[in-house]
C-alpha cells in the first residue's frame, strides 16, 4: 500500500504544478505542431474519462454484488486503474493544455476556459481530498475484511464517496462542455 501512496504523490505533484502552470498563465513550449498538442490534449481527456467511467461501473457492480472477493479486486483495482490510467490522462491533458493555453495569454480573462479550469480544478479537490482517501480506506477495510455493507460506519462512507465522485462526474461533465462548446 505503502508503494500506492508514493506514486499517487508523485502523480498529484506533476499534476498540481500543471494545474498551477494552467491558473497563472505560464505557457509551456510547443515541441509539436499545434494539431499535435490538441491530438494529445484530447487523448489524455479520452482515457481519463474513461477511467471514471470504467472505475464508477466496477466499484458499483462489487458494491451491488455484496460479493467480498468482488468488492476486494474492485477495491484494489481501481487505484492500480487509476495510477496507470486517470493519473498518467490528467498529465497528458494538463501538460498539452499548458501548450494550448499560450494562444489565449491569460486563461483567467477567457470565460469558457476560466470557467472550464474553475469546474476541472474544483474535481481535483474533491478527487484528493475525498475520493482517494476514501479508496484507499476501501482497500484497506478489504483486505481485513470489512465490507461496507456489513459496517454502519463504512455504509457512511461509502454513501460520501458516491456523493463526491458524483459531484466530481458532474464537474468534469461542465469542464468538458464548456471546452466543447467554447
Amino acid at each position: 500500500m505503502k508503494s500506492y501512496r508514493i506514486a499517487f504523490v508523485v502523480e498529484l505533484a506533476i499534476i498540481g504544478a500543471l494545474t498551477t502552470l494552467l491558473f497563472m498563465g505560464v505557457s509551456l513550449p510547443e515541441v509539436f505542431p499545434r494539431a499535435v498538442h490538441r491530438l494529445l490534449h484530447i487523448a489524455g481527456a479520452i482515457v481519463f474519462l474513461g477511467n471514471i467511467v470504467v472505475s464508477a461501473l466496477w466499484f458499483s457492480v462489487a458494491v451491488t454484488s455484496r460479493k467480498n472477493e468482488w468488492f476486494v479486486f474492485a477495491a484494489r483495482l481501481m487505484n492500480i486503474t487509476d495510477l496507470a490510467f486517470t493519473g498518467p490522462g490528467l498529465i497528458l491533458l494538463l501538460s498539452n493544455a499548458a501548450v494550448l493555453v499560450g494562444a489565449y495569454g491569460n486563461p483567467l480573462g477567457v470565460g469558457w476556459l476560466k470557467w472550464a479550469l474553475i469546474y476541472f480544478a474544483a474535481t481535483g479537490a474533491i478527487w484528493m481530498g475525498v475520493l482517494i482517501p476514501l479508496q484507499f480506506r476501501f482497500m484497506k477495510q478489504a483486505d481485513t475484511g470489512i465490507m461496507p455493507w456489513s459496517d454502519a460506519r463504512e455504509q457512511k462512507f461509502l454513501g460520501l464517496y458516491n456523493a463526491a465522485g458524483g459531484a466530481a462526474v458532474v464537474l468534469v461533465i461542465l469542464s468538458l462542455v464548456k471546452m466543447v462548446l467554447k
